[in-house]
């Protein structure tokens, strides 16, 4: 994590960033920088899952009362070493009976859970202001993209273009991703008297919100060794009969549902 070392400097060059970002309405630098915000989160979170274990290694004096180790880290240099080497020592002393223990390796466990619990407030802190960040982007990037909703359909908000649909269509439609697709849009440019490229820049922004979902179906009662599966879409790309005839196999189209979240 580049926050490693100094997380102040590391918040405040990701706050620059979102506020330019939305400054600028430049959608995709928000979508990304909240990507690479929630993948620092989740590291944050096994980490800190990481040190409670190495605390409760520290905390029991008796095998048998530590759960085993979560999933192991991408190391950090000596960080990463010294937390390595603690969770070796910490379970060997695990093993043995407390008043087995000799004054060394109890002054080690109070000086390392010492620092264990420092690193826990550390960890702590940079959890919060991932958090911070995380909130603050996603409220800008809903802005700028309720403000892109409203210049492609002269004026109309996310919701209001969803409903639009959902009054239309119902909350799902039976149809392959690539009609159901064309049925949006072809509504959408009527609805709102607008441009082709506006009304399919309209439903991938519904797509990115998650307003519209497509989730495909497999039947499982023709499973076989012959049979391919192909999304509906590939349509649009190739000529799906020649390629099942060329690889001398069964190809049944995989057909899925459109929801309208609205």
């Amino acid at each position: 994590m580049k926050s490693f070392k100094n997380l102040e400097k590391w918040a405040e060059k990701k706050n620059r960033k979102i506020a330019l970002s939305h400054e600028q309405k430049d959608r995709e630098a928000l979508r990304s920088t909240l990507e690479k915000l929630k993948n620092e989160q989740y590291t944050i979170i096994k980490e800190l899952h990481y040190v409670d274990y190495l605390i409760d290694l520290a905390n029991n004096s008796h095998s048998g009362k530590v759960e085993n180790s979560p999933e192991r880290f991408d190391d950090y240099r000596k960080y990463k070493g010294w937390l390595k080497e603690l969770k070796k020592a910490l379970k060997d002393m695990n093993d043995k009976p407390k008043e087995d223990l000799t004054i060394g390796e109890r002054e080690f466990l109070i000086r390392e859970k010492a620092r264990l619990q420092g690193e826990r407030e550390r960890l702590e802190k940079h959890l919060k202001a991932t958090d911070e960040l995380i909130a603050k982007n996603t409220i800008l990037l809903i802005d700028v993209e309720e403000t892109y909703c409203r210049e492609l359909s002269k004026g109309h908000s996310i919701s209001s273009v969803a409903e639009s649909l959902k009054m239309e269509f119902g909350s799902k439609i039976e149809k392959g991703y690539s009609e159901g697709r064309r049925k949006f849009v072809n509504f959408l440019e009527k609805k709102y008297n607008i441009k082709r490229h506006s009304a399919l820049e309209l439903v991938k922004l519904l797509v990115e919100r998650k307003v519209l979902k497509y989730c495909t179906k497999i039947p499982r009662d023709k499973f076989a060794e012959n049979l391919v599966f192909y999304t509906p879409y590939m349509d649009d790309f190739m000529d799906e009969g020649e390629t099942a005839a060329e690889a001398d196999v069964y190809v049944e189209p995989l057909f899925g549902t459109w929801i309208i979240d609205a």
